[in-house]
């Protein structure tokens, strides 16, 4: 006999467990967000970038979409004009009054908790440090998905502690990529910037199946990602050494605060290990 399907109370309740879970807990200040439902799909982030370099065209690093239709439309125009494009869609936004959407609704368990607890994040700490609030989040999101599945939904723990493991291999898989394409855009000849970005691309082609089989390898996709991983071994290296998801939130939230917040919590993790180990962020982009 199949399992009833929940009702629609019954699944925006659960997101309002969620949500109370990162108030609680984490000290997430989610203003309005996540609080009504509406009938949206998905939310979309268009990247775009030339050729032959690794930052955005536009103002801002991307463009936001409330409409699939119209970012895919915007995608196609810049790809026929020779730039790289990458969409991205996802079932939230950090906005203070985001919705509950029917994709988070129809997400699996670990990927709502995800999706609150990020997003939430980004409500709670407009930083103006894109890549290590991005770092950040993604701690809170994946440790916070484990945490609330442990207390509230024990079947979803072991896929909440998967998705946690991949990631942090797919941040080593950006970062490595991100980096070889960098060096191989300086100085040189167009040929030759040719000839190395299709040499690079086409080795993380083989590697890219555990991590993204369906998305194309193109210089905009590496730039978005970049954001997200760049910093992501400060800051789960913070969380593994407090092993306190509240304690590393409360970190994470002082330094988001500071002005030289890189600092800040790099000088934290370095009271917990040897001073060779530490790693500047200039270095962390020649990984």
């Amino acid at each position: 006999m199949e399992p009833k399907s929940k009702s629609l109370e019954e699944k925006i309740n659960f997101i309002g467990q969620i949500k109370k879970f990162g108030e609680e807990e984490l000290g997430i200040g989610f203003k309005d967000a996540f609080s009504k439902y509406r009938q949206t799909k998905k939310f979309c982030w268009l990247y775009v970038t030339p050729k032959y370099r690794l930052e955005s065209i536009f103002k801002d690093e991307y463009r936001f979409y409330n409409s699939a239709k119209t970012a895919g439309n915007e995608k196609r125009f810049y790809s026929a004009r020779g730039f790289d494009a990458c969409m991205y869609t996802g079932e939230a936004a950090g906005i203070d009054t985001c919705p509950i959407t029917d994709s988070l609704l129809n997400a699996a368990p670990e990927r709502q908790a995800f999706a609150v607890l990020h997003e939430g994040w980004h409500i709670t700490n407009r930083s103006g440090f894109y890549s290590l609030e991005e770092a950040t989040g993604c701690v809170i999101g994946f440790m916070g998905a484990i945490s609330f599945a442990e207390k509230h939904l024990p079947e979803s723990k072991s896929n909440a502690e998967r998705k946690a493991r991949v990631f942090k291999d797919f941040s080593g898989f950006i970062m490595k990529y991100y980096s070889m394409l960098r060096e191989a855009y300086k100085g040189k000849s167009y040929a030759s910037k040719r000839k190395e970005k299709a040499r690079i691309l086409a080795e993380a082609e083989g590697e890219k199946i555990r991590f993204a089989p369906n998305d194309e390898m193109n210089n905009a996709f590496f730039y978005r990602n970049h954001f997200y991983c760049m910093d992501y071994g400060i800051a789960l290296g913070i969380y593994e050494k407090v092993q306190s998801l509240p304690e590393t939130a409360r970190i994470f939230r002082e330094g988001l605060k500071q002005k030289d917040c890189y600092e800040f919590l790099e000088k934290r993790l370095n009271d917990w290990r040897q001073p060779k180990a530490a790693l500047g962020r200039a270095a962390r982009l020649q990984l």
